[in-house]
């Protein structure tokens, strides 16, 4: 009976071992002027052209990991660490959020006083019904696209491009997050 026990405990213990191995943690951020991510513990910075950038999403789809950031006054994302622009039609753009959808690449942001969304790279607007919106959150299901953020005052949502306000009980609300479960 001892045997079993102390054989069953080794092979528990070598299957955690495994495991922990296995598992990778990805944390993106800024350090100091720098957009970072650090991969278990180590970090490691992105390529910026300006003087401040930071990270502030990731999504992984296979063996591609996809940070978005910001670097000065332009969203961008870094595909594998390599840094690519995100259109913009004034003089500031900025992301908050990514998804990856098979080969769809989806990050939302602000495009100057616009809630914008991009989607493989291309810009596109989201309706408002005040002078000042902003994107802040993105999360995909199968037959939707769903972005969420701040119009005015009101926290909102757009669900595949229509745009929801959400009820609210006092002057300024805003949505900072979503998930989705199917």
């Amino acid at each position: 009976m001892k045997k079993i026990i102390i054989i069953a405990f080794l092979i528990m213990f070598a299957c955690n071992i495994l495991l922990s191995q296995e598992q990778q943690v990805y944390i993106v951020g800024s350090d100091d002027a720098d957009a970072v991510y650090w991969l278990n513990g180590q970090r490691n910075v992105l390529p910026r052209y300006d003087s401040f950038a930071e990270a502030v999403g990731i999504a992984i789809s296979g063996s591609n990991v996809y940070i978005a950031g910001n670097d000065g006054m332009n969203a961008v994302y870094w595909l594998n660490g390599q840094q690519n622009i995100l259109p913009k039609s004034g003089a500031y753009a900025r992301v908050y959020a990514i998804a990856i959808s098979g080969s769809d690449i989806y990050i939302a942001g602000t495009d100057g006083e616009n809630a914008v969304y991009w989607l493989n790279g291309q810009r596109n607007i989201l309706p408002k019904t005040s002078s000042r919106a902003g994107a802040t959150g993105i999360a995909l299901s199968d037959s939707s696209v769903i972005i969420i953020g701040i119009d005015g005052g009101s926290a909102v949502f757009w669900q595949n491009g229509q745009q929801n306000i959400l009820p609210a009980s006092g002057s300024s609300s805003a949505a900072m997050a979503i998930a989705i479960i199917e």
